[in-house]
C-alpha cells in the first residue's frame, strides 16, 4: 500500500469516528505526537503495548499504541 492511499484511509476512519491511533516508541513520544497533531482539546479512551516485528514473536519490539478522540470542528 502506498503512504498516500495509507494516509487517505486513515484520514477516512478519523472522519468517521472521531478518533485516530498513534503508535511511538515510547509514551513520551506518542504524547508529544498527540499535542503536535491534535492539540491540547484531544482526549486518550485508550492505551496499549503492542508488540511488533521480529520472527515468530522473537526480537519482537514492544511500542505504545494510544487511541485518541479527536476535537470535532
Amino acid at each position: 500500500m502506498r503512504k498516500r492511499d495509507k494516509d487517505n484511509k486513515e484520514a477516512a476512519a478519523v472522519a468517521a469516528t472521531g478518533t485516530t491511533t498513534i503508535e511511538a516508541d515510547s509514551v513520551e513520544e506518542a504524547m508529544q505526537r498527540i499535542a503536535t497533531e491534535h492539540g491540547s482539546a484531544a482526549e486518550i479512551v485508550d492505551a496499549r503495548k503492542v508488540n511488533r516485528g521480529g520472527i515468530g514473536g522473537f526480537f519482537a519490539k514492544e511500542r505504545v499504541q494510544l487511541t485518541v478522540k479527536t476535537p470535532q470542528g
